[in-house]
C-alpha cells in the first residue's frame, strides 16, 4: 500500500467516526422514545374518597358527676415527722412510701418552712451546684471546669483504678441530697 491509500483509508474512517456514530446514536433516541410512547400506560388508581366526619356521640343520660373540690392547702408532714432511722446506707434504707418522698423533697426546697416553695428556694440548690463547679467564679462554667469536675468525680468512683464502673462504683456516683 501507499501512502496515499493510508491517508485515504484514514480519511473515511475518520468520516464514519464522525457522521456514522452520532447518526446511530440520534437513530438509537428516536426508537427509544417511539417504543416508549407506544408503550401502554396503566390507568391512574381512582382519587382518595372525600373525608366524612365521624357522626357525633349521643349524650349521656345523666350528667356526669363534677369533681370534688380540691383541699385548701394542707401542710405537708415536716421532715421531723416523717420516719427516720439512724443514717444507713441508700442500699439498706427500707423505701418510703411516695407521699413521705414527695413530703421529704417539698421540704428540701421549702428553707423558710411557709408551704410554698419560691423560685429562689427553688434555684437556691441548683446554684450551689453551680458555684462549686464554677472555679474561677466568673459566673460561667466553661468546658475546662466542667471536664475537671467530672473527672474528678469518675475517679474518686473508680475504686479499683480500671477506669471502668462497676455497678457498684456507679451507683456511688449518685447525687447525695441533704434533708
Amino acid at each position: 500500500m501507499t501512502g496515499s491509500t493510508v491517508q485515504m483509508r484514514a480519511a473515511i474512517a475518520g468520516r464514519v467516526t464522525r457522521w456514522l456514530l452520532p447518526g446511530a446514536g440520534v437513530a438509537l433516541l428516536l426508537a427509544g422514545g417511539f417504543l416508549w410512547l407506544a408503550t401502554p400506560r396503566e390507568e391512574p388508581p381512582p382519587p382518595p374518597a372525600p373525608f366524612r366526619p365521624a357522626p357525633a356521640l349521643p349524650a349521656p343520660a345523666a350528667p356526669l358527676p363534677s369533681a370534688a373540690p380540691l383541699p385548701s392547702a394542707a401542710p405537708l408532714p415536716s421532715a421531723a415527722s416523717l420516719p427516720s432511722a439512724a443514717p444507713q446506707s441508700a442500699r439498706s434504707r427500707p423505701s418510703l412510701n411516695a407521699e413521705a418522698r414527695e413530703a421529704r423533697r417539698f421540704n428540701r426546697y421549702d428553707r423558710d418552712k411557709d408551704g410554698a416553695v419560691s423560685r429562689e428556694e427553688f434555684l437556691a440548690l441548683r446554684r450551689k451546684s453551680f458555684n462549686r463547679l464554677d472555679k474561677d467564679g466568673d459566673g460561667q462554667l466553661n468546658f475546662e471546669e466542667y471536664a475537671v469536675a467530672t473527672a474528678t468525680r469518675f475517679s474518686t468512683a473508680d475504686k479499683d483504678a480500671d477506669r471502668r464502673l462497676s455497678r457498684a462504683e456507679f451507683a456511688a456516683t449518685a447525687t447525695r441530697r441533704s434533708s
